[in-house]
């Protein structure tokens, strides 16, 4: 692990260790390519997140990067599975 995510990035709830590395920041979609690992969405801000293969800390991507990384992921999908008011 290389250290916590962006400190401006995301909410409180996503930026605790404790959420994002522990299964309570949801996994929407995985990475055909070795050095890309698992995306994830903070269910209470929706800012997504890489979970890179190669065990970094997992930080803040754009949701252009997650549809270049993550082809099985579209943006169209973003507001399927966004966060609930």
């Amino acid at each position: 692990m290389s250290g916590p995510a962006d400190a401006q990035a995301g909410c409180d709830y996503c930026r605790d260790p404790g959420n994002l590395l522990y299964g309570h920041v949801p996994q929407i979609a995985t990475s055909d390519e070795e050095a890309h690992g698992l995306l994830l969405r903070c269910p209470r801000c929706g800012t997504l997140y890489e979970d890179p293969a190669n065990g970094q800390y997992p930080y803040p991507i754009t949701p252009e990067e997650a549809s270049q990384f993550f082809p099985d992921w579209s943006r169209s999908t973003q507001g399927n599975d966004a966060p609930q008011g």
